[in-house]
């Protein structure tokens, strides 16, 4: 249950990438309604008290949560169950699999009871955290308003922050902005790693404002090329009109 659910939500995320045309449009829609039912009854059935999450394993724990959250089936007793069963057996899983649980909780805007020792177990391992899995941490954080001062020991707060400052330079644009925003929305904002990402997120700003200006200059230069090319055969067609 929990491999054919992550499948599907796999390949929904597949088919969203693609969905630039009508026809993709299209094809998505129907996918997500002849999944619907399926995924619906495949959430109802993990939630339920009579599913051992034990037998599913850490990972097919992580698959599930991340993957009803990947359809937008944001359950709460779900996530509660989920993210109580992962803190509760953290030892036995791996941090990429705290973190699809986390990320889900936080696309659900579910707070869970156990963020802090969610958070403790991520921090503890801090350098296996990839730069997708660091903005996300700090924009969940961010948007329950995590206190890490108060939360999470000094010695896992310099983790994060230190693992955060060392994949920086390998962040894509939305995740530096979603790093800063979480930094920001958590009150991280006086230490070298928020200053860095200050001037990071001004230069991208920058650089967007400047596509967007080049965008608009070539749209410009295209048109005047194709009035220019219209007034020629304009001219031409007058020039033969005389001559006959």
């Amino acid at each position: 249950l929990s491999m054919c659910l992550w499948s599907v939500a796999t390949l929904h995320s597949a088919q969203q990438h693609r969905s630039s045309s009508s026809s993709s449009k299209a094809e998505l829609a129907a996918f997500r309604g002849a999944a619907a039912s399926f995924v619906t009854s495949a959430v109802r059935q993990l939630r339920d008290a009579a599913c051992d999450f034990d037998t599913l394993g850490s990972q097919g724990v992580a698959n599930s949560i991340w993957a009803a959250a990947k359809l937008e089936l944001h359950d709460a007793a779900l996530l509660r169950k989920g993210c109580e069963w992962v803190a509760a057996n953290a030892g036995r899983c791996k941090v990429q699999e705290v973190m699809n649980v986390l990320w889900a909780a936080g696309a659900g805007r579910y707070r869970p009871a156990v963020l802090q020792k969610l958070c403790k177990h991520i921090a503890g391992q801090a350098q296996l955290l990839k730069p997708a899995d660091v903005a996300s941490l700090f924009h969940v954080l961010g948007l329950f308003g995590f206190d890490f001062s108060s939360q999470l020991p000094q010695e896992q707060q310099a983790a994060l922050l230190l693992r955060a400052q060392q994949l920086l330079p390998q962040m894509k644009p939305s995740e530096a902005t979603s790093l800063y925003w979480g930094m920001g929305m958590a009150r991280q904002v006086h230490c070298e790693l928020f200053s860095q990402l200050t001037e990071t997120v001004a230069k991208l700003a920058q650089q967007q404002l400047a596509a967007q200006a080049q965008l608009q200059q070539q749209g410009m230069d295209w048109q005047q090329r194709q009035q220019q090319q219209v007034g020629a055969q304009v001219r031409q067609l007058q020039e033969k009109a005389r001559l006959l």
